[in-house]
């Protein structure tokens, strides 16, 4: 499956490819998801779930994401992630 532009910030976030030169999102694809594109109280739209990637040149990962809720009513994004395969 190819890659979504909510996968896809998700894996420039984690991968911290913000500013470099991304990853080959064509040559790239997704081979498991579970969940969906939901926007965030900023307005910013993220995957929410897990979904494992195939990274081109880079190995396959395990992506997982939520929001979280803090106390003062904010919202914030947090993913993690781990290289399955080399």
């Amino acid at each position: 499956m190819r890659i979504t532009a909510s996968q896809d910030a998700v894996i420039a976030l984690a991968l911290n490819e913000q500013g470099k030169t991304p990853y080959n999102r064509e040559k790239s694809s997704i081979i498991f998801e579970a969940g969906s594109s939901q926007m965030a109280n900023d307005g910013r739209e993220w995957f929410i779930g897990s979904f494992v990637a195939k990274i081109y040149r880079k190995g396959t990962y395990r992506f997982d994401t939520k929001f979280e809720l803090w106390g003062n009513g904010e919202q914030a994004f947090s993913v993690t992630h781990k290289k399955i395969v080399a």
